[in-house]
């Protein structure tokens, strides 16, 4: 359904840098390798996301502007790895038309598609407000992000991207990006 949805398929390390992963932790310690090749590859990933910003500013990088990504990975914690899916968005979210009326992704594309691929599982997705701890608060921009559930169970989050998490990526600031997992 990603693909239908219009996302390309992307594939990240499982190793990232300690800076990136942070964001990401949650308070717990990061997986650290005992002898990483680089200070790049020095912890395991606790979420997709950093990768798939990554993949973002390659892109944009390359002067693509509208992009839609999804990876379907593991993540790593003290606790054990997980599977998981990740999407991130940026750029239009409507095709080039004749009519020119485009405008750029948002929150509500990006639940629309979390929405999708539930039903396609057979799964209702709520999208409800964050509460403290369901939704990375220094990840996501508040008042853009939302906690997604089945029944009570928290099973995800998505919503806008910190800026200054692109920008450690060298995403342009400017640029809203949408993500989720």
């Amino acid at each position: 359904l990603a693909l239908a949805a219009g996302f390309s398929e992307a594939i990240s390390f499982g190793f990232i840098e300690a800076r990136h992963a942070e964001p990401f932790l949650g308070g717990d310690a990061p997986v650290a390798l005992a002898n990483p090749l680089s200070e790049k590859f020095a912890v395991m990933r606790p979420s997709l996301v950093p990768g798939l910003v990554g993949a973002v500013s390659h892109n944009r990088r390359h002067g693509r502007r509208d992009i839609q990504l999804f990876e379907i990975g593991t993540r790593f914690s003290p606790r054990g790895e997980t599977r998981a899916l990740a999407l991130a968005w940026t750029g239009l979210a409507t095709p080039e038309h004749w009519s020119d009326h485009r405008r750029d992704a948002d929150f509500f594309d990006l639940k629309g598609v979390a929405e999708q691929l539930g039903a396609l599982f057979g799964v209702g997705l709520e999208a409800v407000a964050p509460d403290e701890g369901t939704v990375p608060a220094h990840v996501l921009v508040p008042g853009r992000s939302a906690a997604m559930r089945v029944g009570a169970s928290l099973i995800g989050w998505l919503g806008q991207l910190q800026p200054a998490i692109g920008d450690a990526h060298e995403v342009p600031t400017q640029e809203a990006v949408w993500v989720g997992e």
